[in-house]
């Protein structure tokens, strides 16, 4: 198809190279015939562009058969997916991700049927819809995309798009588990935590959380923290709960941010330090843990590391109470009262 327009006369050379430009940046076939329609109408391009349609249409036609072939392959049309999805040279466009991951996915794509799953999950591109979102994880985990699996599994533990369903989770977990879903096997590691589908084992949970954590699962790492913390099927221990929130915290954990966060207010293993504590929950906001937001407001309300300010905790208190935090909520009607 290039080597065709390479072909045509000097005098359209700015035609050719803006075509081939756009190839190259993988735009849609609407965006390309767009674009094209408004520079010629502009007189933009050569002179005699205009005094010769046929030859525009002639360009115009070999973008549309090219945009035909790319739309006929899913592994195109996933890669340009991803590209809108990230913002990988070109603007990032969500609506975009979601159009082409639909055709890859009707084309029988796995990887973009699970991906558009994700979209439908978190409302990227698309509407929030549970339902879609699980119907694309299950599809594509027929398929045998083990990510897929692992999101699938979590849809039943949750209820999400369908009936809660814990043998389900497990199901489709121990698929995922056995394909190296790192996902699916923290998920295994809840169940047994939980006793959901399962008889409750702390040291089964501890078992499935180590091997997601050796496979970089921050959520595992947290856990067992979390366990080490309560001393839950572990000998209790401040500094080995420490350490794992530390580990997931270096993997962008906020939760963890923020326990560590606790640890240093209460002096739990560690000596009391509100300075630290600070940072701590500062940081955990950045990564949308909204505990983090109350005990940040708890610090400014009590002069904890920071210099006390009413207005500063109530705003954080309120922040935090419109994302669900009873414990803001509670310290709202105080502040009020």
């Amino acid at each position: 198809m290039l080597d065709k327009l390479n072909r045509l006369e000097t005098d359209e050379r700015n035609l050719v190279s803006f075509c081939k430009r756009h190839i190259d940046k993988r735009f849609t076939d609407k965006e390309i015939r767009n674009e094209l329609v408004e520079l010629y109408l502009k007189d933009e391009l050569a002179a005699n562009v205009n005094s010769s349609v046929s030859r525009f249409d002639f360009i115009l036609e070999l973008l549309f058969n090219l945009s035909e072939m790319n739309r006929s392959d899913p592994g195109d049309l996933l890669q340009r997916g991803l590209a809108y999805e990230n913002g990988d040279g070109v603007e990032q466009n969500f609506t975009h991700a979601a159009d082409l991951y639909k055709q890859a996915a009707d084309l029988g794509n796995a990887k973009a049927r699970y991906l558009l799953g994700m979209l439908y999950a978190f409302g990227k591109g698309v509407e929030i819809n549970d339902y879609k979102a699980k119907e694309c994880f299950e599809n594509a985990a027929i398929a045998g995309d083990i990510e897929a699996m692992g999101w699938l599994g979590y849809s039943y533990y949750m209820g999400m798009g369908i009936e809660q369903n814990y043998s389900k989770a497990k199901e489709w977990w121990e698929k995922g588990a056995e394909s190296g879903d790192e996902n699916s096997v923290y998920g295994m590691g809840l169940l047994y935590e939980n006793g959901c589908g399962v008889e409750q084992s702390y040291s089964k949970a501890k078992e499935w959380y180590k091997k997601a954590a050796e496979n970089g699962n921050k959520h595992a790492m947290f856990r067992i923290g979390i366990l080490y913390q309560d001393g839950a099927g572990v000998k209790q221990s401040y500094s080995k709960a420490k350490s794992w929130f530390e580990k997931a915290a270096e993997h962008n954990d906020g939760e963890a941010m923020n326990k560590l966060g606790k640890m240093y207010l209460n002096g739990d293993g560690v000596g009391t330090s509100y300075s630290k504590a600070v940072k701590w929950f500062e940081k955990a906001m950045e990564y949308d843990c909204v505990d983090a937001v109350f005990n940040l407001g708890y610090c400014y309300e009590n002069a904890k590391g920071v210099k006390q300010s009413y207005s500063a905790a109530k705003k954080l208190y309120e922040k935090a109470a419109n994302l669900g935090n009873e414990e803001a909520i509670e310290a709202l009607d105080r502040l009020n009262a």
